[in-house]
């Protein structure tokens, strides 16, 4: 923390907008770069180095970056013609551009963060497809078993289909369930392009970063199992699921039947995702965890970050969470405890990371929670 007293003891020499430049992404910088270390460090000590493939998100999030792009200058301009009755302000688009855009600082802020999750959800995808070769799965059992006694003795996907059952039902879950990686994607590059949004991009960025680090890869070690969905595969002996895949299979072949071809797309899935592990592939979408929960997790800071910004928009972000808690149980992806560790541990490491964004950026202008395009002072976000 040398640097921050550094700057407290010279603020009157540094301009306030290089501060916040300086201080705000040394956060995000230094998070990716111990990310990276710690990765390297796991693969170098296993012998797995030679397997890792960095290249799995290379273009990914830069593309959606670039459709944003357009899509924001698509609402600008017709804005601009529905407000002022003109297209462009031509005599003011250059300095607006240097001001907002093209400079670099802004330029830095924007692609340092796009080029450090394409680059960590690489080495993610190659922890999670490998660490089965350092630590097997072991867990499934006690987690079931878990999973049961919280629920007064049955299953959680017993009382999700029980109230969600239906065909109809169920394929509107799946549907919620896939839109999951489309929000993800899309939203985190949305963070990333609002540079202005100072304290609330900075929290979120750290928090999703510390949430693929300690949950997604580092307890994803720690804790290996499999998931309902492939609980036979692990697991000697009787296998309690087999009750609820043959339902999900059930319902995947009538919705086939109707329209010739999908089918859930939950059940396409499961079985691409188990070549990949039979194959030894590493790549986009490889590997095979469940504990915790890693679309729980990113439905949990989609919540937590939508309703700082407004709050009756967290009121649908918080349902959306509740449905992928309730999805990720129905459709046998995961037990229900790991759903409810990544919502507790996402919440503290939410909590953390405004703390550290206020110890290190200080007092700044921030969103206000009832109108994202109003801004108040406070002193902290926690």
């Amino acid at each position: 923390m040398a640097y921050v007293d550094i700057l407290s003891r010279n603020n009157e020499n540094i301009p306030v907008m290089d501060r916040q430049f300086f201080q705000g992404n040394s956060l995000i910088f230094g998070a990716f770069l111990a990310y990276t270390a710690c990765a390297m460090i796991f693969f170098l000590y296993n012998g797995l180095y030679e397997y890792v493939n960095f290249k799995i998100y290379k273009a990914s999030y830069f593309v959606i970056f670039a459709v944003l792009l357009v899509f924001r200058f698509a609402c600008y301009v017709l804005a601009n013609r529905v407000r002022r009755g003109y297209y462009l302000d031509w005599k003011n688009i250059v300095p607006d551009l240097r001001e907002n855009w093209l400079n670099l600082n802004v330029l830095f802020t924007v692609f340092m963060p796009l080029l450090g999750i394409s680059f960590m959800m690489s080495i993610f995808g190659s922890v999670k497809t490998l660490f089965p070769m350092v630590n097997p799965f072991y867990l499934d059992v006690p987690l079931m078993e878990l999973d049961r006694a919280l629920h007064f003795g049955s299953h959680p996907w017993e009382l999700t289909h029980a109230l969600f059952g239906s065909s109809m039902a169920t394929e509107v879950l799946d549907f919620m369930y896939q839109l999951w990686f489309v929000l993800l994607m899309g939203f985190s590059v949305w963070m990333v392009s609002n540079h202005k949004m100072g304290h609330l991009r900075t929290k979120f960025l750290l928090c999703y970063i510390l949430t693929w680090s300690i949950l997604g890869t580092f307890l994803a070690v720690l804790l290996p199992a499999a998931g309902p969905c492939y609980y036979a595969n692990f697991v000697d002996g009787f296998n309690v699921y087999a009750p609820l895949m043959d339902r999900i299979h059930e319902i995947s072949d009538a919705i086939k039947g109707v329209d010739g071809e999908t089918g859930l797309y939950t059940v396409r899935n499961q079985e691409l995702l188990w070549s990949f592990y039979t194959d030894d592939y590493i790549g986009l979408g490889s590997g095979i965890t469940a504990m915790p929960s890693m679309h729980v997790s990113f439905a949990t800071l989609f919540y937590l970050t939508i309703r700082e910004m407004n709050a009756k928009l967290g009121y649908l972000a918080l349902l959306y969470l509740v449905i992928i808690q309730v999805t990720s149980v129905h459709l046998g992806w995961h037990y229900a405890v790991d759903g409810y560790v990544s919502i507790i541990l996402t919440y503290g490491l939410w909590k953390c990371s405004g703390w550290l964004v206020a110890r290190v950026c200080g007092a700044e202008q921030v969103v206000n929670p009832d109108n994202q395009d109003q801004y108040q002072p406070q002193a902290q976000i926690g």
